[in-house]
Order: structure tokens, then C-alpha cells, then sequence
């Protein structure tokens, strides 16, 4: 849970929240719903509607982590 009740508080009420995440999601629905903001559940939709386009950009985010933490001195 990325966006759970405690850092939910900093968040504006007039904010639109969109849950792209994989199952189970990153955003507490009680927390969101208890702040009455708006928020759209769409979990893992990047994945449904482009998943090659989608494994090609968490490819690419993997090896760019992985070069930044083994990168040359």
C-alpha cells in the first residue's frame, strides 16, 4: 500500500486519485472514500491494454536501476 490512511492526510481534497497498480492496488479505498475524494480504480490497466508496451518500459526502468547501482566508480 502505497497511498495508505496516514499519507492520505496530505492529500488535497479536491485531488482525483487513479489506482493504476497491480492487485491488490496502492491506494486505500476506506481511506479515500472516509476524505469523500475521488478516486478511479483501474488496477493494472496499463498492463491490459498494452502489455507489450507496458513489459518493454518496466524492462527498460529495471535496467536502468540496476546501472545505477552497479555503475562505475
Amino acid at each position: 500500500m502505497i497511498l495508505n490512511q496516514e499519507r492520505m492526510e496530505h492529500v488535497n481534497n479536491d485531488c482525483l486519485l487513479i489506482d493504476l497498480a497491480s492487485n491488490p492496488g496502492g491506494i486505500d479505498k476506506k481511506a479515500a472514500k472516509e476524505r469523500n475524494l475521488k478516486l478511479i480504480w483501474a488496477l493494472a490497466l496499463p498492463g491490459k491494454v498494452a502489455p507489450v508496451t507496458t513489459a518493454e518500459f518496466i524492462k527498460d526502468t529495471i535496467y536502468n536501476i540496476l546501472k545505477e547501482i552497479y555503475k562505475e566508480k
